[in-house]
């Protein structure tokens, strides 16, 4: 219990228990029906690896960000969230997105964040990333800051979640 263990797996992340999952929609969808055709709205995706794991899953959404579905506080009762995409400014470039979500959210979890701070943070690594062309981007503390400040303005009528 006192390790954390993240999953991302293009073709078998639905056979991972026990551990936080980090599929993106595709996945996802093919980890839940991999026989039907009719795609599934992501909140229903990410319900039914829940089910399957008892950890945390993201679901990454691209530039639309990413969606929870956690346990949080002491109820036990699980809860989804969608944590809007870090503002970005083009020119852009997706290669290492998923890869920097990913470890920003190891190293968030790991420093004692609950599963939708960490998030939010690793959509902001994520909004960093992109923007260094041609490399797989890496976020450092300071562009992190300045991301959520980015962010906090853009969405100043919202409250972020970290």
């Amino acid at each position: 219990p006192e390790c954390c263990f993240l999953a991302d797996s293009r073709r078998a992340i639905g056979l991972f228990r026990s551990c936080v999952i980090k599929p993106n929609r595709m996945e996802a969808q093919a980890a839940v029906t991999p026989e039907s055709p009719v795609p599934l709205p992501p909140g229903e995706l990410a319900a039914a690896l829940h089910a399957r794991t008892g950890q945390p899953v993201y679901v990454t959404l691209s530039e639309d960000g990413a969606l929870v579905y956690a346990v949080e506080g002491r109820s036990g009762d699980a809860e989804i969230r969608h944590l809007p995409a870090g503002p970005v400014r083009p020119p852009l470039d997706s290669v290492g997105a998923g890869d920097a979500f990913g470890a920003t959210l190891v190293a968030a979890l790991a420093a004692g964040a609950h599963a939708f701070e960490a998030g939010a943070v690793a959509n902001l690594a994520a909004a960093v990333t992109v923007e260094k062309l041609a490399t797989t981007g890496t976020a450092t503390p300071e562009e992190l800051v300045e991301r959520y400040d980015m962010a906090a303005e853009r969405d100043s009528h919202e409250a972020l979640p970290c």
